[in-house]
């Protein structure tokens, strides 16, 4: 495999399972490179690659360079399986281990942070399944899994890269959309309503589908109370998602603004 300016491939080639492919390498490519090349590994599996390469005019490298790159890659396959551990954890502590979005406390922490930021506005939708129990209790916790699991592929395909999506705990999920104002978030609702429609095929009762039901939040970024933080939101959202669950079903409401008073917002 020759380094040119693809070293991945080079990369890819040394990453074999199994004690075997901890072996240097160390050849000339095709571009006049000498390449010193010794996968990093720990308990026997590859993680990683330690690779030098310089102008074949200074000289190739010797014996003497392999057994210090053994002794540097080992090293380095440790600190790589230490660094990969502690992602490992922080992953675990950070999501819910069935759907791998954001738990309820990072969520909160996330946008707390983010809501401490100078301008940064945006909404938050609020999703609660309707009828998710009845898949529960007639056609059993797996299938249930499934459904939250869908649930979570779509929350996924609405969400930007600055966007936060997090499972609160049982059918109850949020999406913080960053920077988005009302006509965006009542657009991504819509959205997610189209897609629920597919969660028709987990009904026990025909008149009893599985869906959602939306309650929005928004903020617009200006300077505001220290009371409106992430709780806040989602109170709000919840509040107006109730206004649908109890009316209805299948489709989504705005919140009233902290300071105001009055009838929510409904859409379809």
């Amino acid at each position: 495999v020759e380094l040119g300016d693809a070293p991945e491939a080079f990369i890819a080639d040394l990453l074999k399972s199994g004690a075997e492919a901890l072996t240097p390498t160390a050849e000339t490519d095709a571009n006049g490179l000498s390449i010193l090349a010794y996968p990093t590994g720990y308990h026997q599996q590859a993680n990683g690659a330690v690779i030098l390469w310089r102008d074949s005019v200074v000289g190739a490298w010797n014996e003497d360079d392999s057994g210090l790159m053994k002794e540097v890659s080992d090293q380095i396959g440790i600190a790589i399986e230490q660094v990969a551990s502690h992602e490992n954890l922080e992953l675990l502590s950070t999501t819910d281990p069935l759907t791998k979005l954001l738990n309820r406390r990072t969520f909160q922490q996330r946008l707390d942070d983010r809501l401490a930021k100078a301008g940064e506005g945006g909404a938050l939708i609020y999703v609660d399944l309707d009828n998710f129990k009845l898949v529960n209790d007639n056609l059993g916790h797996q299938m249930g899994d499934k459904v939250l699991l869908d649930v979570a592929e779509m929350l996924h395909a609405a969400a930007g890269k600055q966007d936060m999506p997090a499972r609160l705990g049982g059918d109850e999920f949020v999406i913080w959309f960053n920077s988005a104002d009302r006509q965006a978030a009542a657009k991504k609702a819509e959205e997610l309503l189209k897609a629920a429609g597919s969660l028709a095929q987990y009904a026990v009762d025909e008149n009893r589908k599985v869906g959602m039901s939306i309650g929005i939040a928004c903020i617009d970024g200006q300077p505001h109370a220290p009371s409106e933080n992430a709780e806040s939101l989602v109170a709000r959202a919840d509040e107006a998602m109730y206004e649908i669950k109890h009316g209805g079903k299948n489709a989504y409401a705005f919140a009233k603004d902290p300071e105001e008073s009055g009838d929510l917002s409904d859409g379809h």
